[in-house]
């Protein structure tokens, strides 16, 4: 054996004792969700399956468009496309909102593919409050988010989860995408 693989075995036999967790099969089971929170104290979740990205984006590089619904802030260029960014706070009519602010936290979330926009470049960004992690949950964890909601709230959810004794919305990013001030023009 050569000096070179030994001290790369003891490296990674170091890293195996220091850091067990690294070497372990991932035996974490559900969906992935991304937690954010839509205004403060107003946590949501969308499946990590319909985001793209996650950022945080100085506010400066959102190019404001006159005469567009108010939830729209603008629109910015990511990746030579130009995206629409949207305040999701004021799109479902949630007090609290991101408008003016110095930075956003903002996911790119991908949209159901239709043939002016194919599944590639159909892409929206949402403005939220914060961005907090991502938790793993069971299909079995969603229930129905009748009544836990406001009318307004409600058209755009999947379902909703209890964690820490709250009520937890999963939103439905077809359904935001579908949504009025978004779609009538």
């Amino acid at each position: 054996m050569s000096p070179t693989s030994s001290t790369a075995t003891t490296s990674t036999a170091r890293l195996e004792q220091l850091l067990p967790q690294l070497f372990q099969p991932d035996t974490q089971t559900g969906d992935r969700y991304l937690k954010i929170d839509i205004a403060p104290n107003l946590p949501a979740l969308i499946a990590l399956e319909d985001v793209q990205e996650s950022a945080w984006m100085p506010a400066h590089m959102v190019t404001p468009i006159p005469n567009l619904p108010a939830c729209v802030l603008g629109i910015m260029n990511a990746r030579n496309q130009v995206l629409c960014v949207v305040n999701l706070a004021q799109l479902l009519q949630i007090s609290g909102s991101t408008v003016h602010r110095q930075h956003y936290s903002m996911l790119t979330v991908r949209l159901p593919p239709t043939l002016a926009a194919p599944e590639d470049t159909n892409l929206l960004v949402l403005a939220v409050q914060e961005i907090q992690g991502i938790l793993r949950l069971q299909p079995k964890d969603i229930e129905s988010p009748i009544g836990d909601f406001g009318a307004t709230l409600t058209p755009f959810l999947r379902g909703c989860v209890e964690r820490e004794g709250q009520s937890i919305p999963v939103l439905d990013v077809k359904a935001i995408a579908a949504a009025p001030p978004l779609t009538s023009r």
